[in-house]
């Protein structure tokens, strides 16, 4: 994880073949990773339990980015979802998918 230019592990490392899940609170700033669907670290997004992330309050734009750390020899394959197709793995039940006019 790379917040506000400050490294720091998330959960176990990532081997392939991995389905990444984000879940994002947008009222309230708060951010969620799963991993082929289970929360990570103990987090639980429809109870506000244990975010990656809490952002600022006033927070405009989000950029999601994929990245390996330098000296790591491998190949990686990514593919984003934001909603338009189904999702490999259930959403929380309170979160809603973008719409089309949305992305």
């Amino acid at each position: 994880e790379l917040f506000n230019d400050a490294a720091s592990r998330f959960g176990a490392p990532i081997t392939q073949p991995a389905i990444i899940g984000v879940a994002l609170d947008a009222s309230k700033g708060l951010l969620w990773f799963a991993k082929n669907g289970m929360w990570l670290n103990d987090s639980d997004p429809e109870l506000e339990r244990n975010p990656a992330a809490i952002l600022s309050s006033d927070f405009e734009l989000i950029i999601p980015v994929i990245g390996v750390l330098p000296g790591c020899n491998i190949e990686i394959e990514m593919r984003a979802n934001f909603g338009l197709e189904p999702f490999a793995f259930a959403r929380p039940p309170s979160f809603v998918q973008l719409r089309s006019d949305e992305c």
